[in-house]
């Protein structure tokens, strides 16, 4: 193979230099590699002898530049023939100049030749050096005439010059110059005598004291018309008529109505019995028309068991109000559970579905409870519970997936998560008359919507929380809730909005937690006290507060970020310690009614404190300020104390203190290291009276600033409102100066 390889390359150089082998041997460089073993084509041994390409190799230096050629030498001038002109040649390369000649001597002056040709512009110099900088000139900065008349001029660079007086005084009033011979009498002028004006057509005629008419015409009014008065009410035959009367002149129009509704009376009522139904006729007091409204059939009402049959699942009962014999079937496969004389429900099989209903007796003795988790995980279209029972127990309906759940009049109970989970309507009776809902009775209710009837005066505490798909709460006509429970309704963060009925006078701690609507009262709301924390954490847009209350609880709006709108005729008096810890809306506005404020009760608050104007407030507590975070802050004229630690850790760069004030307690401002200006309601001495104890430097070192309601024309410090904010006066140089300014 080595030998093979030696012959391939002797080949390869053969063919490079187009030499056949055959020339030297007798035997072609083909037949040559086939004799030392290769085996195919000719055209495939000539592809075989074709290698790889190979690297490309590194790049060799550059070699050194050559000198340059010498020049030729010129060769001679051609013989000059007389031809005709040919066309001009292109300009040939300009030779090399010549030795320089002898100088010869001057000759004749020539004549005078034409100009040569602009020779090329030689190359720009360097720059010289910067010389000297030139001194300043000096202009007029200012011209004025001040008040005694002298012409003042200030230069630019601040030389002033008094040109003197330029206006003189004023001159001495001259004689009066003698009465001028009396005018002729002017001839009698014409004044108005009458004017009548047509509003309808628009005509005018003015008539004058000489007889004649001085405009007559078409004159329209733009009528302003005032307000409507009533001419006739409108009926249910009649349409209603208004007019109204232009202001200028004095015309009409008449403003139509559709015709009113009846006015209907009612005639005759017929109750509905136990089978057949009732109706009402009203008939219009007008008209004379006449309606009617039907009710449906009462149904029976349960009485004496004369029959039980439970292995067949029915009773037959007579009817308490009309005597008849009434059959009563119920649903299959139900557990009981009796003691002394009476029975409850203990268990609804899962199976269950359709229309469940539960019987008003049992084995001779009435149903009066439903057992805990009695139709826990019961999937049915209705569950229908029987007049009889009072008492609902702990997760009795948990987890039901149904339409509806009725619930009789006669239930007094509910217990703890009785309705966990479920999903069904929850349809009370029309007299329902339980009137407390437990504690968590509701929680976890996974409805849409829930009533509560007007019968309930107590939501116990928990007793709606965490319904996180209810959206609507809504409370019976005439409803008599008094008591909403702490935490009652926290975390229900799918409330679209909450309408307090009048009557509720209390609210617990954490009532509205993290709840996210708006709440607001019924007209004629009459509670005096938002509780401890009632609306700490809740999370909606605003609390609208009643003008019945007459005190904040602490911590009553605590953590949260609700506007706080207080409604008209707001009569607060009280705000109790932290009422607004923590708050973080952007602003809260404290009612001038309010007399009296306990310690801490912005501590860590971060909004805009805002005091409406006639504030009663006094005193400034201990610790009240403690830890705020905005930058601004405004204590209200009236207040004469600032207590201990008031404004310790506070954030605020800047202070607004009344003229009123008279002391600051001890280490009242410890901390508040960002305050920077103090603007204090009334002037330098004022201030220097106030006292102010120990631990306090930071308030020393503030700069003061004294109110002035006009511009000072002396320096110091002052300050004044601009757009109720307070803004520093400008020092005396930088006013306007006196006098009158000249245009230069």
């Amino acid at each position: 193979m080595k030998h093979f390889g030696k012959m391939l390359a002797v080949l390869g150089i053969a063919a490079a230099l187009s030499v056949p082998l055959a020339a030297c041997g007798g035997l072609s460089a083909y037949d040559i590699a086939v004799k030392n073993g290769f085996s195919g084509t000719e055209q495939e041994w000539l592809e075989s002898l074709i290698g790889e390409r190979g690297e490309a190799g590194a790049q060799g230096p550059q070699g050194e530049k050559g000198e340059p050629g010498e020049p030729g030498e010129r060769g001679p001038a051609g013989e000059s023939g007389q031809g005709e002109q040919g066309e001009q040649g292109p300009q040939g390369e300009k030779g090399e100049q010549g030795p320089q000649g002898e100088k010869g001597e001057q000759g004749p002056q020539g004549e005078k030749g034409e100009q040569g040709e602009k020779g090329e512009q030689g190359e720009k110099g360097e720059q010289g050096e910067q010389g000297p900088a030139g001194e300043d000139g000096v202009g007029i900065r200012t011209a004025e005439i001040d008040a005694e008349g002298k012409l003042i001029v200030v230069l630019t660079n601040g030389e002033r010059i008094d040109l003197g007086v330029v206006v003189g005084a004023a001159g001495k009033d001259g004689e009066d110059g003698k009465d001028g011979e009396d005018g002729e009498d002017g001839e009698d002028g014409t004044g108005i005598r009458g004017i009548a004006y047509d509003g309808e057509s628009g005509n005018l005629v003015i008539t004058g004291t000489n007889g004649g008419t001085l405009f007559e015409g078409s004159v329209r009014c733009a009528h302003s018309y005032g307000e409507a008065r009533s001419v006739a009410a409108a009926d249910c035959r009649t349409p209603g008529c208004s007019v109204q009367t232009c202001v200028y002149c004095g015309a009409e129009r008449y403003i139509y109505s559709g015709l009113g509704g009846h006015s209907y009376s009612e005639q005759e009522r017929v109750p509905a019995a136990c089978v057949s139904s009732g109706y009402s006729k009203s008939v219009c007091t007008v008209c004379g028309d006449e309606i009617y409204s039907f009710s449906p059939p009462a149904g029976h009402v349960p009485g004496g068991v004369v029959w039980e049959n439970t292995a067949e699942n029915y009773y037959i009962y007579s009817c308490a109000a009309c005597g008849a014999l009434v059959r009563a079937e119920y649903t299959a496969g139900l557990t009981f559970e009796g003691s002394d004389g009476e029975v409850t429900l203990a268990r609804v099989p899962t199976g269950a579905d359709g229309d469940i209903v539960i019987p008003a007796v049992y084995d001779g003795k009435p149903v009066t409870a439903i057992g805990e988790e009695a139709f826990a995980g019961v999937a049915a279209d209705s569950i229908t519970l029987p007049s009889s029972v009072t008492a609902i127990g702990a997760r009795a309906f948990a987890g039901v997936a149904a339409d509806s759940i009725t619930l009789p009049s006669s239930v007094t109970a509910i217990g703890a998560r009785a309705f966990d989970g479920c999903t069904a309507e929850i349809v009370w009776a029309e007299d329902a008359q339980i009137e407390e809902i437990g504690a968590y009775a509701f929680a976890g209710y996974a409805g849409a919507s829930l009533a509560i009837p007007a019968s309930v005066r107590s939501l116990g505490a928990y007793a709606l929380s965490g319904c996180g798909r209810l959206r609507a709460v809504t409370f019976g006509a005439g409803s008599r809730l008094e008591t909403i429970g702490g935490s009652c309704f926290r975390g229900d963060v799918s409330l679209q909005g909450i309408e307090l009925p009048p009557s509720v006078t209390s609210i617990g701690t954490y009532a509205f937690a993290n709840v996210r609507c708006e709440i607001a009262w019924a007209d004629g709301a009459e509670i005096e006290t938002l509780g401890e924390r009632s609306f700490a954490a809740y999370g909606g847009a605003a609390i609208v507060v009643p003008a019945s209350v007459r005190s904040i609880g602490a911590y009553a709006f605590s953590s949260s970020s609700a506007s706080i709108v207080w409604a008209e005729g707001c009569k607060v008096q009280a705000l109790a310690a932290r009422a607004f810890s923590s708050y973080q809306g952007d602003s809260v506005t404290i009612p001038a009614s309010v007399e009296e404020i306990g310690g801490y009760l912005f501590e860590s608050c971060s909004a805009a404190i805002v005091w409406e104007e006639g504030s009663r407030l006094s005193e400034i507590p201990n610790f009240t300020f403690m830890n705020y975070k905005g930058t601004r802050v405004v204590i209200p004229e009236g207040v004469r104390s600032i207590g201990a630690r008031a404004f310790a850790g506070c954030s605020a760069e800047s202070i607004l203190l009344p003229g009123t004030l008279r002391s600051v307690g001890s280490y009242a401002f410890d901390g508040a290291d960002a305050l920077a200006t103090v603007y204090f309601g009334g002037d330098a001495s004022a201030w220097s009276a106030v006292s102010v104890a120990a631990g306090n430097e930071p308030l020393k070192a503030a700069a003061v600033y004294y109110y002035k309601e006009e511009q000072p024309a002396a320096g110091g410090n002052f300050w004044h409102y601009v757009d109720g904010v307070p803004a520093i006066w400008p020092a005396s140089e930088e006013a306007q100066p006196a006098g009158i300014a000249l245009q230069i």
